[in-house]
């Protein structure tokens, strides 16, 4: 039977539905709806053997510099783009933003366990990247 985003988050919440093929996202939606949910991340089966099967995993979004801006601000950017890339910034991504590095080996203690898990993962290189991101353009 089909089920909708908010279907899904209850039936999964309540314990009605022993999984649900979602993303990071939903984990939050999750908690929020029963906070003594006790779940996480497992790979998603594509293969007979174990050993290759991996946590689908990607990159969420992208930053990009505009061939047409200014020196000025292209030279801001870049700074900008690097400073992404600083103990600090991460920290502060973790931390506050709840979002999981892209950065190996980052400090993700004050993550839920579901996100270490993933990170663990993550760093053991054990995901693929979502099949979607390989298809060719003009799909």
């Amino acid at each position: 039977a089909e089920m909708d985003w908010d279907e899904q988050q209850a039936a999964f919440a309540s314990g009605e539905a022993a999984m649900m093929v979602q993303g990071l996202w939903s984990y939050g939606a999750a908690i929020a709806t029963n906070p003594k949910l006790n779940c996480g991340f497992i790979p998603f089966p594509c293969t007979d053997k174990a050993e290759d099967t991996k946590l689908l995993a990607d990159v969420d979004s992208t930053f990009a510099l505009s061939a047409i801006s200014s020196p000025a601000k292209m030279k801001a950017a870049k700074q900008f783009l690097e400073w992404l890339s600083t103990p600090e910034a991460i920290k502060m991504w973790v931390e506050e933003c709840k979002l999981v590095p892209t950065f190996k080996n980052s400090d993700v203690s004050s993550m839920d366990v579901p996100f270490q898990d993933l990170v663990k993962y993550m760093n053991e290189g054990k995901t693929n990247p979502w099949a979607f991101s390989m298809y060719p353009v003009a799909v």
